[in-house]
């Protein structure tokens, strides 16, 4: 359903239009009347799949504008948490390893944070705030 949304813009009450809905609104997800129609199983997917794409276009912005400016970098992975927060979304975890869980500040290898393999993990350490972040990974040793 989200891919049909996605490839061509439905307007209001059902209708195909080529510039927007039929009374003009531009944006495909804008129209709540739309939205209204729907049964509420299919309206809170559609809401949750639109959320889970603005999530990871997001990090997308993030990644491409954290060289010139960080500082709205971290503003981008802010709005991301709370988009998934307040749309009860889960991050993916190889997004979720790109932000700091303690201050929200995006992380860049060798930029804002710092990484080092320790036996089985890697440890991430936050330039920011100084925290230590550590996931597992395995080895041939430890398998």
């Amino acid at each position: 359903m989200s891919d049909f949304l996605i490839n061509r813009q439905i307007g209001c009450r059902g209708q195909m239009a080529v510039n927007g809905c039929v009374e003009g609104h531009v944006n495909k997800h804008c129209c709540t009347h739309e939205l209204s129609s729907m049964a509420r199983k299919n309206r809170k997917k559609l809401i949750r799949d639109i959320a889970q794409q603005q999530i990871k276009r997001l990090f997308e912005l993030a990644d491409v504008i954290s060289e010139m400016r960080p500082e709205l970098s971290d503003r981008y992975i802010h709005l991301a948490k709370q988009i998934g927060m307040r749309h009860r979304v889960r991050i993916p975890s190889h997004l979720k390893r790109r932000m700091c869980k303690h201050c929200g500040k995006y992380l860049v290898p060798g930029r804002t944070c710092r990484v080092r393999l320790n036996c089985a993990r890697v440890v991430i350490t936050c330039h920011a705030c100084g925290k230590q972040i550590r996931y597992p990974y395995k080895t041939q040793g430890n398998q």
